[in-house]
């Protein structure tokens, strides 16, 4: 399929598969494989001539370095993304927000991230496609100091998501993550 879309000149269409092919691999803990449909859809997207736009490709990789536990790697890619309020694939703007959120908190930065988690929801009022409204939810959720609240945010998020999305999975280890923070471990 790949050489039937690379002699069509299907390059971006091909990126985008190398991008979802990663983000796979990236979830199931390999980041070898991950890392070279990454560096495809790179020279891809540069061969078509879309380097300059290709936001999409920072956020699929900053994603399998968050998947490595490579936080710093998710800032380095997405820090410049959040200067500019890009819109995602869900219709979303400063769609860095969500992961570099995260990054921000794995490696100390609470103060950077609840920042950037306001400027995200600001960006993103209502009414929102469900998942984006997910999105916001749950970023706001992980810098949100009360637990009540938090959890409130966690559960609108995973109902947007609905069942069978990416998205709805994460939030729930996220929400995990911190209820055993905080000392809930049997409700986690």
């Amino acid at each position: 399929a790949v050489e039937l879309g690379e002699a069509a000149g299907y390059l971006s269409e091909l990126a985008t598969a190398h991008l979802a092919l990663a983000e796979e691999e990236a979830s199931r803990g390999r980041h070898e494989e991950a890392s070279r449909s990454i560096a495809a859809a790179h020279r891809l997207v540069a061969t078509a001539g879309l380097t300059g736009v290709a936001e999409f490709v920072h956020l699929s990789e900053a994603f399998c370095a968050g998947c490595r536990g490579d936080h710093q790697r998710v800032i380095a890619i997405l820090g410049p993304l959040a200067r500019v309020a890009g819109r995602g694939a869900w219709g979303d703007l400063l769609s860095a927000a969500p992961e570099l959120v995260g990054a921000y908190l794995a490696v100390g930065r609470a103060e950077d991230a609840a920042t950037l988690a306001h400027r995200y929801a600001d960006a993103n009022p209502p009414p929102l496609s469900p998942i984006a409204a997910g999105l916001v939810a749950r970023t706001r959720a992980l810098v949100e100091p009360d637990l009540d609240a938090a959890c409130a945010l966690f559960e609108a998020a995973r109902e947007s998501f609905g069942p069978g999305v990416l998205e709805a999975g994460r939030t729930r280890l996220l929400h995990g993550s911190r209820l055993r923070r905080a000392g809930q471990r049997i409700a986690a």
